[in-house]
């Protein structure tokens, strides 16, 4: 998508260029400065355009059914299961210094 950007904004100038800008003058001191830059912005959209589709190339996908899913959660048992699993955890006290303090509604 970048390489797609960068080919919409180099036809966004180039359609400016059908009646030359003062920067494409030749009378321009730094004219050839206006072509590199120009030639600059091509060659890296063709570069992009390149490599993206040599990356489509190498990751082409394996033949067969895509695997399905969408029934796995990523937890080991379902949420209702291990509501309360960790309520009777007690904080290593080498750690209760890192933790942030508790306010309480009369410290305010």
């Amino acid at each position: 998508m970048k390489a797609a950007g960068g080919i919409m904004g180099h036809a966004n100038r180039s359609s400016k260029m059908s009646r030359p800008t003062p920067a494409l003058k030749e009378s321009n001191p730094k004219w050839a400065n206006v072509l590199l830059a120009v030639g600059i912005v091509l060659g890296a959209a063709f570069v992009g355009i390149y490599y993206a589709q040599a990356q489509g190339r190498l990751r082409k996908r394996l033949p067969g059914p895509t695997p399905d899913y969408s029934g796995r959660s990523g937890f080991s048992q379902p949420a209702v299961a291990m509501r309360g699993a960790a309520s009777d955890f007690e904080t290593p006290t080498d750690m209760r210094d890192a933790l942030p303090i508790p306010r309480y509604e009369d410290e305010k």
